[in-house]
């Protein structure tokens, strides 16, 4: 039986190097942007048990920070002491009670200047 010499018997080492850089770019930018989605998620579940209060319809701005700060504090999560965050948060007289828009942005330096922005809204309602 011939074999041909020139047949490809599996992946070189340029495809190798150039497999491995790929992901390990994958790996590299998952772990820069994970971590500001899992805060995304803790400041949702934060809103959501300032919501689940019973006195939510009657809060008041400072009140509603007081408790979403406390429950931050726990997670670590320090974006939202932001005077110019605090004052975006949209307070609005709604016939249940208070519904209240919090939006929020997180820059995550990548490389160089080039940043990936997180735009975050989350609106609770009674």
């Amino acid at each position: 039986m011939k074999i041909n010499k020139h047949q490809q018997q599996g992946m070189g080492m340029w495809s190798l190097l150039f497999l491995l850089a790929v992901l390990g770019t994958i790996a590299w930018v998952g772990l820069k942007l994970v971590p500001l989605y899992l805060e995304g998620k803790k400041i949702t579940m934060a809103l959501e048990s300032v919501r689940s209060q019973p006195d939510f319809a009657s809060i008041t701005k400072p009140e509603f920070f007081k408790q979403v700060t406390k429950r931050l504090e726990i997670d670590g999560i320090n974006r939202l002491y932001n005077k110019e965050v605090q004052d975006a948060v949209i307070f609005e007289r709604v016939p249940k009670g208070m519904r209240i828009t919090v939006p929020y942005q997180a820059r995550e330096p990548l490389f160089d200047k080039f940043y990936f922005l997180y735009d975050y809204e989350h609106t609770i309602e009674p």
